[in-house]
Protein backbone atom coordinates (compact mmCIF):
# COMPACT_ATOMS: atom_id res chain seq x y z
CA UNK A 1 0.00 0.00 0.00
CA UNK A 2 1.55 3.37 -1.06
CA UNK A 3 1.71 6.11 1.38
CA UNK A 4 1.69 9.76 0.29
CA UNK A 5 3.30 12.31 2.49
CA UNK A 6 1.12 14.56 3.70
CA UNK A 7 1.28 18.29 3.60
CA UNK A 8 1.27 18.47 7.18
CA UNK A 9 4.29 15.80 7.31
CA UNK A 10 6.23 18.00 5.19
CA UNK A 11 5.70 21.21 7.06
CA UNK A 12 6.56 19.12 10.00
CA UNK A 13 9.90 17.74 8.49
CA UNK A 14 11.18 21.13 7.33
CA UNK A 15 10.24 23.23 10.80
CA UNK A 16 12.26 19.78 12.41
CA UNK A 17 15.04 20.38 10.24
CA UNK A 18 15.30 23.95 10.56
CA UNK A 19 15.67 23.50 13.73
CA UNK A 20 18.41 21.00 13.86
CA UNK A 21 20.10 23.19 11.28
CA UNK A 22 20.07 25.96 13.93
CA UNK A 23 21.42 23.60 16.77
CA UNK A 24 24.03 22.38 14.88
CA UNK A 25 24.89 26.02 13.57
CA UNK A 26 25.10 27.07 16.97
CA UNK A 27 26.93 24.36 18.51
CA UNK A 28 29.70 24.76 16.18
CA UNK A 29 30.20 28.54 16.45
CA UNK A 30 30.00 28.20 20.41
CA UNK A 31 33.20 25.66 20.22
CA UNK A 32 34.35 28.71 17.92
CA UNK A 33 33.86 31.60 19.62
CA UNK A 34 34.89 30.39 22.81
CA UNK A 35 38.43 29.48 21.35
CA UNK A 36 38.56 33.26 19.42
CA UNK A 37 37.57 34.77 22.75
CA UNK A 38 37.97 32.61 25.79
CA UNK A 39 34.69 32.86 28.27
CA UNK A 40 36.55 34.65 31.69
CA UNK A 41 35.10 32.64 34.33
CA UNK A 42 34.10 28.97 34.56
CA UNK A 43 30.77 27.75 33.53
CA UNK A 44 28.66 27.87 36.80
CA UNK A 45 25.82 25.39 38.25
CA UNK A 46 23.41 27.43 37.18
CA UNK A 47 24.96 27.66 34.04
CA UNK A 48 24.65 24.08 33.45
CA UNK A 49 21.49 23.72 34.97
CA UNK A 50 19.79 26.26 32.32
CA UNK A 51 21.35 24.47 29.68
CA UNK A 52 19.79 21.37 30.33
CA UNK A 53 16.66 22.91 30.84
CA UNK A 54 16.78 24.06 27.46
CA UNK A 55 18.14 21.13 25.99
CA UNK A 56 14.88 19.40 27.51
CA UNK A 57 12.80 21.94 25.92
CA UNK A 58 14.14 21.64 22.27
CA UNK A 59 14.16 17.70 22.58
CA UNK A 60 10.52 17.85 23.99
CA UNK A 61 9.69 20.33 20.56
CA UNK A 62 11.67 17.61 18.34
CA UNK A 63 9.45 14.78 19.69
CA UNK A 64 6.19 17.10 18.99
CA UNK A 65 7.28 17.38 15.56
CA UNK A 66 7.73 13.87 14.71
CA UNK A 67 3.72 12.99 16.82
CA UNK A 68 4.20 13.35 20.61
CA UNK A 69 0.92 14.83 21.43
CA UNK A 70 1.37 17.58 24.33
CA UNK A 71 -1.86 19.61 24.93
CA UNK A 72 -2.92 19.02 21.09
CA UNK A 73 -5.23 20.69 18.97
CA UNK A 74 -5.85 19.45 14.96
CA UNK A 75 -3.76 22.28 13.19
CA UNK A 76 -5.01 23.08 9.63
CA UNK A 77 -2.70 23.75 7.00
CA UNK A 78 -2.93 27.49 6.66
CA UNK A 79 -2.43 27.07 10.43
CA UNK A 80 0.81 25.11 9.71
CA UNK A 81 1.86 27.22 7.06
CA UNK A 82 1.24 30.03 9.62
CA UNK A 83 3.65 28.24 12.12
CA UNK A 84 6.43 27.88 9.70
CA UNK A 85 6.44 31.36 8.60
CA UNK A 86 6.70 32.18 12.56
CA UNK A 87 9.59 29.66 12.95
CA UNK A 88 11.51 31.21 9.77
CA UNK A 89 11.49 34.62 10.89
CA UNK A 90 12.45 33.56 14.45
CA UNK A 91 15.22 31.38 12.50
CA UNK A 92 16.40 34.21 10.53
CA UNK A 93 16.49 36.50 13.50
CA UNK A 94 18.38 34.42 15.70
CA UNK A 95 20.88 33.52 13.06
CA UNK A 96 21.37 37.06 11.57
CA UNK A 97 22.24 38.05 14.80
CA UNK A 98 24.18 35.22 15.64
CA UNK A 99 26.45 36.06 12.92
CA UNK A 100 26.60 39.50 13.55
CA UNK A 101 27.85 38.76 17.13
CA UNK A 102 30.92 36.59 15.90
CA UNK A 103 33.21 35.64 19.12
CA UNK A 104 31.27 37.93 21.08
CA UNK A 105 28.96 35.37 21.69
CA UNK A 106 28.25 33.34 24.70
CA UNK A 107 25.85 31.43 25.92
CA UNK A 108 22.61 33.17 27.26
CA UNK A 109 23.12 30.74 30.89
CA UNK A 110 26.04 31.94 31.52
CA UNK A 111 26.26 35.58 32.10
CA UNK A 112 29.86 36.34 30.77
CA UNK A 113 31.97 38.99 29.37
CA UNK A 114 34.92 37.40 26.81
CA UNK A 115 38.11 38.26 26.50
CA UNK A 116 38.93 41.60 24.32
CA UNK A 117 34.40 41.78 24.38
CA UNK A 118 33.54 44.27 21.98
CA UNK A 119 30.07 45.94 22.18
CA UNK A 120 28.25 45.25 19.00
CA UNK A 121 25.82 47.93 17.78
CA UNK A 122 25.29 46.77 13.98
CA UNK A 123 23.02 45.22 12.20
CA UNK A 124 20.09 44.22 13.70
CA UNK A 125 21.54 45.28 16.79
CA UNK A 126 21.25 48.65 15.62
CA UNK A 127 17.47 48.22 16.21
CA UNK A 128 16.78 45.78 19.28
CA UNK A 129 19.47 44.61 21.95
CA UNK A 130 18.57 40.78 22.39
CA UNK A 131 17.49 39.98 19.23
CA UNK A 132 18.76 36.58 19.34
CA UNK A 133 16.15 36.15 22.12
CA UNK A 134 13.25 37.32 20.48
CA UNK A 135 14.19 35.00 17.54
CA UNK A 136 14.56 32.00 19.29
CA UNK A 137 10.71 32.50 21.39
CA UNK A 138 9.39 33.33 17.45
CA UNK A 139 10.68 29.80 16.39
CA UNK A 140 9.59 27.78 19.57
CA UNK A 141 5.89 29.35 19.29
CA UNK A 142 5.95 28.57 15.99
CA UNK A 143 7.42 24.67 16.26
CA UNK A 144 4.58 24.42 18.64
CA UNK A 145 1.78 25.65 16.32
CA UNK A 146 3.25 23.38 13.42
CA UNK A 147 2.86 20.40 15.99
CA UNK A 148 -0.60 21.47 16.80
CA UNK A 149 0.44 21.96 20.46
CA UNK A 150 -1.44 24.67 22.63
CA UNK A 151 1.84 24.63 24.22
CA UNK A 152 2.25 27.88 22.06
CA UNK A 153 -0.56 29.71 24.42
CA UNK A 154 1.91 28.90 27.14
CA UNK A 155 4.74 30.78 25.53
CA UNK A 156 3.03 33.23 24.67
CA UNK A 157 2.78 33.98 28.56
CA UNK A 158 5.70 32.41 29.87
CA UNK A 159 8.77 33.20 27.22
CA UNK A 160 7.98 37.89 27.42
CA UNK A 161 8.45 37.36 31.19
CA UNK A 162 11.98 34.93 30.70
CA UNK A 163 13.27 37.25 27.74
CA UNK A 164 12.65 39.93 30.45
CA UNK A 165 14.30 38.73 33.38
CA UNK A 166 17.30 37.25 30.98
CA UNK A 167 18.06 40.52 29.07
CA UNK A 168 17.77 42.57 32.10
CA UNK A 169 20.65 40.50 33.58
CA UNK A 170 22.54 40.78 30.87
CA UNK A 171 22.26 44.36 30.55
CA UNK A 172 23.24 44.75 34.00
CA UNK A 173 26.63 42.91 32.90
CA UNK A 174 27.16 45.02 29.89
CA UNK A 175 26.46 48.08 31.75
CA UNK A 176 29.27 47.10 33.98
CA UNK A 177 31.43 46.47 30.81
CA UNK A 178 30.91 49.21 28.33
CA UNK A 179 29.24 52.10 31.26
CA UNK A 180 28.31 54.95 29.21
CA UNK A 181 28.22 53.36 25.96
CA UNK A 182 26.29 50.82 26.61
CA UNK A 183 23.77 53.18 28.17
CA UNK A 184 23.09 55.38 25.37
CA UNK A 185 23.02 52.47 23.23
CA UNK A 186 20.25 51.31 25.24
CA UNK A 187 18.62 54.80 25.15
CA UNK A 188 18.64 54.17 21.28
CA UNK A 189 16.99 50.66 20.86
CA UNK A 190 14.42 48.52 22.26
CA UNK A 191 14.91 45.45 23.57
CA UNK A 192 12.59 43.01 21.92
CA UNK A 193 10.73 44.02 19.38
CA UNK A 194 11.76 46.96 17.17
CA UNK A 195 10.26 50.26 18.05
CA UNK A 196 7.67 48.44 20.11
CA UNK A 197 9.71 46.70 23.38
Amino acid sequence: MQHFVSTSEIIRSLTFLALLARDIYWYKMESWANLEKPLLRQRSAVGYLKRHVSLFGSVLVYLQLIGLKVLPFDPTTAVQILGFIIVSLGFATSMFARKELGANWAHGAEYQIKESHTLTTSGIYGYVRHPIYAGLFLAVIGAEIVAGSFVFLLLLLALPIAATIQAKNEERILTEKFGSEYISYMDKTKMLIPYIW
